[in-house]
């Protein structure tokens, strides 16, 4: 992709990006094709997380920790043929670290593990959405939000 067609804002600890400078109400979202690996984050495994309340109750979630498959080339590539094909310029949000670190497309607890930098990351991630929703609804009144997911290779 040529680097001066979008530019980016880079999300917290480089978790995520945005381009927020679309034109067309379009929102490309792929949440699980990053790769980076902080080594501060604890990896995302079956286990016990505690929930945000001040209950007790512990919870087990089956966490999937494989990243899906070229889902943010896709992305770029489709923003790029519609920006070359009819100068449409979409909204994009990408996950950059390993979803054995976050799932971007979880609940909070289950997606971060309540890890205190995870959930920053996820919150910037979905502030990122939010403000990419709240642009398409003001400057078109409806847009398509296209949540880009692939086939896990199973490594």
């Amino acid at each position: 992709m040529e680097q001066d067609l979008f530019e980016y804002i880079d999300g917290y600890r480089s978790s995520c990006k945005y381009h927020s400078q679309g034109n067309v109400n379009i929102i490309l979202s792929a949440p699980h094709g990053g790769h980076l690996l902080p080594d501060d984050i604890p990896d995302r495994t079956e286990g016990i997380c505690m929930p945000v309340t001040n209950s007790s109750k512990e919870e087990r979630y089956k966490t999937s920790v494989i990243k899906d498959s070229a889902t943010i080339e896709f992305a770029e590539n489709v923003a790029e043929e519609l920006v070359q094909r009819w100068n449409m310029k979409p909204f994009i949000v990408i996950g950059k670290w390993h979803r054995r670190k976050i799932d971007f497309n979880r609940d909070i607890r289950e997606g971060t593990l309540n890890h205190p930098e995870a959930i920053i990351a996820y919150e910037n991630y979905h502030s990122y959405l939010t403000d990419a929703i709240e642009q398409v609804n003001r400057l078109f009144n409806k847009g398509l939000l296209i949540d880009i997911h692939g086939h896990a290779r199973g490594k």
